[in-house]
């Protein structure tokens, strides 16, 4: 499991320099993180270690890319953006909608995964054992 603890220098500058929304004023000072679904589990330890160096509470508002760029487009009070790729925060910024531009703050990795074999491969998954393989749509799934 990766330490969280060791990337706040990497978290409170992600927090900083990626594309930032006007805040909505909220009286808990707060910062509202609009992030890809895909962030969900990684975000609160990343938040509470945030929290813990700053002080600032951070509130997580969870969706697709595509919505949460248009909830921007829209006026939503999001101070932080964490898209799924970096479509989405480049046309915002073009747009005007960002007060810097967008940076990569980490990268993914296919995996084949296997509810069962300590070690799959791409020839287990020929086998008569494996009824269905689920894959992400690559025209959607950054």
């Amino acid at each position: 499991m990766m330490q969280y603890s060791s990337k706040l220098p990497f978290l409170f500058g992600l927090l900083l320099l990626i594309l930032s929304c006007r805040n909505s004023g909220l009286s808990n000072n707060a910062i509202i993180v609009a992030t890809a679904s895909n962030m969900q589990f990684a975000i609160p330890e990343l938040s509470e270690a945030f929290t813990a160096e700053t002080g600032i509470p951070c509130e997580f508002v969870l969706g697709s890319s595509g919505k949460l760029m248009a909830q921007i487009k829209e006026g939503a009070p999001f101070d932080v953006f964490l898209s799924a790729d970096m479509k989405y925060p480049e046309l915002l910024y073009e747009q005007g909608l960002g007060q810097k531009s967008p940076e990569v703050f980490a990268y993914g990795t296919l995996v084949l995964w296997h509810a069962t074999a300590k070690s799959p491969s791409l020839e287990s998954l020929t086998t008569p054992e494996v009824k269905h393989i689920a894959m992400a749509n690559p025209q959607t799934a950054p």
